[in-house]
Formats: structure tokens, sequence, C-alpha cells
């Protein structure tokens, strides 16, 4: 790191500054978080799931804990309040944690609880309403379905395309549009690829669509 301004040493004006630890921002700054956070979650007894590296489960009989890891904001599930009050207390040891309460919104995903029921709804109506007004089309004419039936697509034979199309606002449309099938609008999925401004028309027509209850009585 470059000697900062009003601070540089005139005897060794070329030299830089060696870190100690990592500062946010840097290249190094993540991944010593990660490891940082993977040593406390395992230190208090949580185990790091195989499958996917941002969730740590600890199960103790009936008492079971599972955290899922977003750089430095969790969600952590219990089997009771009294679990999480003691996680809480665990990571407060090594860093500062805050309890926000009950989850109601996570990574653009919306989360309402009957708690006396055990049912859980996820929409994501608040994230599709962000993308309308982003890209202008908050107030366009809606389509009532993904695809419009019989579409064909031509590929543009002409070399000159690309002088007429904005590649990197177009990438990052899709990108936006690609994570609502990541959570839960699997119907958008093969669409998105291919029409990516009649999927905007078509989710202005269903913003308020939610999954099913998900109930703990199910089997």
């Amino acid at each position: 790191m470059r000697q900062p301004e009003m601070f540089v040493d005139k005897a060794n004006p070329h030299k830089v500054c060696r870190l100690k630890k990592a500062l946010y921002g840097l290249k190094q700054a993540g991944r010593k978080w990660n490891r940082k956070i993977d040593d406390i979650l395992r230190s208090i007894g949580f185990e790091r799931s195989f499958t996917d590296g941002c969730v740590y489960h600890r199960i103790k009989a009936d008492n079971i804990a599972v955290i899922v890891l977003y750089v430095d904001d969790m969600l952590v599930a219990c089997s009771s309040e009294k679990l999480i009050e003691g996680i809480v207390s665990d990571l407060n040891a090594n860093v500062e944690a805050i309890d926000r309460g009950p989850i109601q919104y996570f990574l653009g995903m919306e989360i309402s609880r009957d708690s006396p029921c055990g049912n859980i709804q996820l929409h994501q109506s608040r994230f599709t309403e962000e993308l309308l007004k982003e890209w202008g089309m908050f107030d366009c004419k809606s389509s009532s379905t993904p695809l419009t039936c019989g579409t064909v697509l031509i590929k543009c034979e002409n070399k000159n395309c690309s002088e007429f199309f904005d590649t990197q606002t177009y990438q990052s449309l899709i990108g936006s549009l690609a994570y609502l099938p990541m959570i839960y609008r699997s119907n958008i999925a093969h669409t998105v690829s291919k029409k990516a401004k009649h999927v905007l028309r078509y989710l202005k027509s269903t913003t308020k669509d939610i999954l099913p209850y998900i109930s703990n009585n199910d089997s």
C-alpha cells in the first residue's frame, strides 16, 4: 500500500506500507474475513456443509442450529429462541454481532411467517418492483405469459449489430433477471436468455406472486 498523502516518509518516499491485517475493500479482505468467521463458527461447535460452503450446522440431540452466511450477514435458524440467544452471545465474544430479530428480507427475498401455524411464505415483490423501476418498466404494459407463443428469434448476421446495442447494459439486465429464478421464479428461467424485455413485462403482471405456504406440518 502506498504511503498516504501528508504522511510520506521523506527519507524513503518510494517505499510502501506493509499491512499487518487486511483492510476493508482490499482484495485479500474477503478471504481473511471468511477464514476468521469460519474459525469462530467451528470453535463454537458448527460444521461447514460439504455441499455449500456458506451453510453451517450444529446438531446436539434435539437442539438444531443452522447458519447461512453471506459475507458478514447471517441467517440463523434454530429449534428454540434460547439457542439463538446463545449463538449471538458466542459470536459477540469474538466479533460485534447484532440480532436484528425475525427475518423479513434477505438477499432480495422477502419472508412472511404465520408463527402460530408454523407457515412461511417467500416472495420477491420488492426486488421485482425495484428491478422494474431501474429499467424504466414500472409503468409498462404487462404481459400474461413469460414468452409469447410462437416466438421465433432470428440471429443478426450484420457484423455491425453490436453498434446498436450496449453489451454491458444488456449483461446487467440479464444478470438481474437471472437472480429471480435462483430463488423461486423458475418459470422465467428459459425466457430470460431469449427476451429480456418481455420478461420485465411479465414480471409487471406477476409482481405480487408468492410461493404457496410452506408448513412444518407438511409431510
